[in-house]
């Protein structure tokens, strides 16, 4: 082990209750037998939405340097030389660069370093990398919704507007964008599926001087407003392009700690989604265990009662619908399936309905040729769909229940959206290019105005919501041992209960912290930071303590203190626990 690495054995960084209580916000909703079936509870919007692959990240972080970007006057070629400096001084390798929004890289950091790069006097911060989800999914096209455009005559037209999303994404975006800005110039934007790689994407629209930006990506749970996103969307805004930012898909929280990260930056426009949707197609399924009028969740309704047998694959993937002798177990049958990931591989199957067990989903949430419909309770035999036509959507007009949102944020229409190929696209991402043609038409009628009036024209007054009065910003504190030796194998272990999750009137609020440091003192002397963690989500974090100097150097023996040190999002005065212990 390497000094520097031995001076802190960070050995976990655990947010199990951080984990924990996201997927409750997330759920949210009640059991399926006891949702009407005719509504879009958010429940069932979960497996559209909620389902986010693993995104490789490694020990990414991205490293701000404090000498000015291009928004503040800097020189990129300055710049660059810098970052290469600071980068070889602590053994970096610079993946992406960034010059234009703010001047700083990203690479892989051991976290054992991370306060050696901190106390370096060039260096601002050192963020982590996070994963960056598409905030919208496709689906198929029943019941859409339509998306009026402006009176006026205005349509945006040679307003350059950039859209930041994964593959195949900007071209959905744009379709969006079409309908709300007709003559707007989009400019596609393709980036990966990390921070740092949607913060280049940032950097590319700029440098293209696109007028808005819309970032269709959402970063979960990480609106923090010193973040490395934030800072981009000010040096954006500088150079003249308004990020208008998909605010989440993860359900209100009633507070920023919802927000995706781009959405809760001060100088960005986050959107949430309303659902605007007239009306929502209905369908009546009889089955042995249930019968009821539901949504239909995807494809055409049949023109009369369509009675099929069912039926079930024998495990996961398409082979599962098909026996060993390669029949299909599903042909001319409804396939019973436990998600609608499982929807494609049934209708390639030979399926002529779909029935997904256990819960509802919304009308037109599923993209299929033929009848999918969602039930509470699955039991075999047969099942009989017929139409039912049409009722009045009960959430028109309302925040979807899916949609994050801030006091902060505009709201647009997000469910349902009309694209090509005879899709839909829904989330705050698809809302975000609805607000994106908006101001593009502000921006056709006002070629002066700035990002910041750009956004003003669209955000809602009022300052941000502050935190509940008085929430502790830490819990336990827990150093075991208390007495030890110096091991750089098996170091002491501090647990720190960091952050909330409190009830508020308007429901859960996350009370996440912008930077907890772990300091280390010997009576009143302070001997440095041995760790720290920026944007940090509620939970249970443990570090090791190996008995070494925040400089690797190896302590005498003696009395020390550890003042483990939590800063809110919200600013205001910190939060300190203290524990001592003795080296032997």
């Amino acid at each position: 082990m390497r000094p520097a690495e031995a001076r802190l054995a960070l050995l976990l960084a655990v947010a199990a209750g951080a984990s924990a209580c996201v997927a409750a916000l997330a759920q949210g909703g009640v059991a399926p037998q006891a949702l009407d079936a005719t509504l879009d509870g958010p429940t069932s919007w979960n497996a559209l939405l909620g389902s986010r692959p693993h995104v490789p990240l490694g020990d990414r972080a991205i490293v701000v340097l404090k000498a000015p970007s291009l928004a503040q006057g800097g020189d990129p070629a300055g710049e660059v030389a810098l970052q290469d400096r600071v980068a070889a001084r602590f053994g970096l390798e610079p993946q992406l660069r960034f010059t234009h929004v703010l001047d700083g890289f990203s690479a892989e950091v051991d976290p054992g370093r991370i306060p050696l790069v901190e106390s370096d006097p060039a260096v601002a911060g050192v963020y982590p990398v996070r994963a960056a989800y598409p905030a919208y999914v496709s689906t198929g096209a029943t019941n859409a919704a339509t998306i009026q455009p402006p009176p006026g005559g205005l349509d945006g037209r040679g307003v350059p507007v950039a859209l930041i999303a994964p593959p195949g994404g900007p071209s959905a975006l744009a379709a969006v964008l079409a309908q709300a800005a007709p003559g707007a110039a989009a400019i596609p934007v393709t980036v990966g599926p990390r921070s740092d790689q949607v913060l280049a994407g940032l950097e590319q629209a700029v440098a293209l001087r696109a007028r808005i930006a819309v970032v269709g990506v959402a970063e979960p749970y990480a609106g923090f407003p010193d973040s490395p996103e934030a800072r981009a969307a000010a040096g954006a805004a500088a150079l003249g392009t308004l990020v208008v930012a998909a605010a989440g898909d993860d359900g209100f929280a009633a507070g920023s700690g919802d927000l995706s990260a781009w959405a809760a930056a001060p100088d960005a426009l986050g959107v949430a989604a309303a659902d605007t949707r007239p009306s929502t197609a209905l369908v009546r399924v009889d089955a042995p265990g249930w019968a009821g009028t539901v949504t239909l969740a995807g494809g055409p309704a049949p023109s009369t009662p369509l009675s099929l047998p069912l039926a079930a694959p024998t495990r996961p993937g398409l082979l599962g619908f098909f026996s060993g002798s390669g029949a299909s177990l599903v042909a001319g049958r409804a396939a019973v399936v436990p998600s609608a990931k499982e929807v494609a591989d049934a209708v390639r199957a030979g399926a002529r309905a779909v029935v997904i067990a256990g819960g509802v989903l919304p009308s037109g949430s599923v993209s299929s040729p033929v009848p999918v419909v969602a039930l509470p309770l699955v039991r075999g035999g047969s099942v009989t769909i017929a139409p039912a036509g049409s009722s009045r959507n009960p959430g028109r007009g309302r925040l979807a229940s899916f949609s994050s949102t801030g006091p902060t944020t505009a709201v647009a229409a997000g469910v349902a959206l009309r694209i090509s190929g005879g899709r839909t696209l829904t989330g705050t991402g698809a809302a975000a290019a609805v607000a994106a043609g908006r101001a593009a038409i502000s921006a056709e009628a006002t070629p002066s105005a700035s990002a910041a009036d750009l956004r003003a024209s669209l955000a809602p007054g009022g300052a941000a919501a502050g935190l509940p009065p008085r929430v502790p910003l830490l819990g336990n504190v827990h150093l075991t041992p208390s007495s030890f030796a110096a091991a750089d194998t098996a170091p002491a272990l501090l647990s720190v209960e960091a952050g909330r999750v409190v009830a508020t009137t308007a429901g859960p609020e996350i009370v996440s912290l912008s930077r907890l440091d772990v300091e280390l003192w010997r009576g009143s002397r302070y001997l440095g930071t041995l760790a720290r963690i920026r944007d940090v989500l509620p939970g249970r974090y443990t570090f090791g303590l190996t008995g070494r100097s925040p400089a690797g150097a190896p302590l005498p023996p003696g009395e020390y203190t550890v003042v483990v040190v939590a800063r809110s999002v919200e600013g205001g005065s910190s939060n300190r626990r203290m524990t001592r212990f003795s080296l032997r």
